[in-house]
């Protein structure tokens, strides 16, 4: 993994000295297992990279003043211990903090350095891999979502991905017309009507996402229950598992959610209702009535909750680390925590995938200040690299928390 930076120390200034220097702090970074610092001019640094600075010594504060100006923020002053290098980069954080511009020094043991610039360079990647993509919105945003509408300009300023929208009745189409796919999934004991209903869904979902070029698309899937007396529960998880993101009840801003996901961890998430929020544990219990079978150790297929229709999904997620993030309908706040799954349940009161978690802060944001009902669930600890990714991402943006934290 490889960075690119400006590299700047005083020229004629114990030059043989501060590059030996320089050479052993990056050398140390790298073995450590953090990205080559490649040096570069300014004119080769272009969004979503970095503003990255080395500041090889004092005495280099307008010069690098002079560079950044022609850069985007956030700005990033690495710095060592040796040099004056940290004195320079104070000096210059404090100006470009006083003209309100989102910078910080990079200081500290190797390790950590180490670990923050991977961030930085995985998040960097990251934006620059959404940036280009196209998600659909199949149908209107379900009628209940009254908190959870996105605008298709603001999407794309602020991430570069390019939504479409399209009607249900080419849905309708690509279902009729399409072939019947294989699926490995053991349907066994719906009748032949209901295992066929939802293939053919997903093999609807699919032909729209060939047509349009999709990365992923949401789907307005309850009107589904009356047009196909079955549900998009089947195909969606299918999708999710293919390497592409698919959403349920037309909530965009939770589409966007998983889109970063996927593309910050490789991993497919689950989308799901906070059905429970315990805030003396520090737990919620999530659920929903699909979730992508990757995901999970075993699975069971069941009627949808809310209908008793088509085929939806049970699948039981191993105990162990997750996060869960959930990206606002403004694309300007965003909500993250990592937390431990406890235990998958069973509930009959619940949808179909049930999962409680035990979460490291408190859960009563979800009361107080919550960002909509969606929330994506992910296997693995990636608070600190989705915090990176949003510094870089889109301006403005900022963490929600529960006002009781």
């Amino acid at each position: 993994m490889e960075l690119k930076a400006l590299f700047f120390a005083v020229p004629g200034q114990n030059t043989a000295e501060i590059e030996r220097e320089t050479r052993k702090f990056l050398e140390g970074i790298k073995k450590a297992g953090g990205p080559q610092l490649i040096p570069v001019e300014d004119d080769r640094i272009d969004y979503p990279e970095p503003s990255l600075v080395l500041v090889q010594s004092g005495g280099t504060e307008n010069i690098i003043k002079e560079a950044l100006l022609d850069l985007d923020p956030p700005y990033f002053l690495l710095a060592g211990e040796h040099f004056n290098a940290l004195s320079a980069a104070l000096e210059v954080l404090t100006f470009l903090r006083s003209r309100g511009l989102k910078a910080e020094v990079l200081h500290g043991s190797t390790p950590s350095l180490a670990r923050r610039l991977e961030r930085i360079a995985k998040a960097s990647q990251a934006i620059q891999e959404l940036s280009g993509w196209r998600l659909g919105i199949v149908g209107a945003p379900s009628d209940w979502l009254i908190g959870s509408n996105m605008e298709k300009e603001r999407i794309y300023s602020a991430w570069g991905i390019e939504m479409v929208d399209v009607d249900l009745e080419e849905l309708e189409k690509y279902i009729e017309e399409g072939d019947i796919p294989e699926t490995k999934i053991n349907l066994e004991g719906f009748s032949r009507e209901d295992r066929e209903g939802a293939l053919r869904i997903y093999a609807g979902l699919r032909g729209l996402i060939e047509k349009y070029r999709l990365q992923g698309l949401t789907l307005r899937c309850f009107d589904l229950l009356s047009s196909r007396n079955n549900t998009g529960c089947l195909g969606l998880s299918i999708l999710n598992d293919q390497g592409l993101v698919g959403g349920c009840e037309g909530d965009v801003p939770a589409l966007i959610s998983m889109a970063i996901l996927r593309v910050l961890t490789g991993q497919p998430s689950f989308m799901a209702n906070p059905a429970r929020v315990d805030p003396e544990n520090n737990e919620v219990v999530l659920a929903h009535c699909t979730v992508p079978l990757a995901l999970t150790t075993d699975y069971s297929v069941h009627t949808h909750f809310e209908s008793g229709l088509g085929i939806a999904l049970r699948g039981h997620l191993p105990a162990g680390p997750v996060t869960i993030f959930k990206l606002g309908a403004d694309g300007r706040e965003f909500f993250v925590t990592q937390g431990e799954i406890i235990k998958s349940l069973e509930e009959p009161g619940l949808c179909r995938t049930q999962v409680r978690v035990k979460m490291e802060k408190s859960p009563s944001y979800f009361l107080e200040n919550p960002l909509g009902n969606h929330h994506l669930l992910v296997p693995g600890h990636y608070e600190e690299l989705i915090r990176e990714f949003t510094l870089l991402g889109a301006a403005g943006i900022r963490e929600v928390k529960g006002r009781q934290e």
